[in-house]
């Protein structure tokens, strides 16, 4: 049973980039991070970031067939929420180091990249140039009668 509740919840965790945010679900936490936190999204190899000599136990054997994976490293403005939160929802492999950054190890890293960036950039355009509406067109006509 237990076995059966693990295949479960691993394959309900996932991470997908949306319009404005990025959506971060696991079994007992939902998070949306918005595009305004992020200052840099980065790639970096798993075994850089957690160096397996400085880990013991559990966490050792749980990281070493993950060394050569990539992860995304998102830096961000804040936390989406308190860091202490995080800390009961998340696995330690999810924080790189104290700062505000966010390691997400995905299946395939260059899809997820392109895909994230694209989206970001799509909503840094719309924050630049605001899509006109037919509302904002009529009430933009009425005034320029008077």
């Amino acid at each position: 049973m237990i076995a059966i509740f693990l295949v479960i919840i691993r394959k309900s965790a996932y991470v997908q980039p949306l319009d404005n945010h990025l959506r971060r679900v696991t079994p007992f936490l939902r998070m949306d991070i918005s595009y305004r936190r992020f200052i840099q999204a980065s790639s970096a190899e798993v075994g850089w970031l957690f160096s397996l000599e400085d880990l013991k136990g559990w966490k050792r054997v749980f990281l070493r067939p993950l060394t050569k994976h990539t992860a995304i490293v998102l830096e961000l403005k804040g936390w989406p929420l308190p860091r202490w939160a995080l800390n009961l929802f998340l696995s330690p492999f999810f924080f790189p180091d104290r700062n505000a950054h966010l390691a997400l190890i995905v299946t395939d890293w260059i899809k997820f990249s392109t895909e994230m960036e694209s989206f970001r950039s799509a909503w840094l355009d719309s924050l630049h140039h605001p899509v006109s509406t037919p509302q904002s067109n009529l009430l933009a006509s009425l005034f320029e009668k008077r």
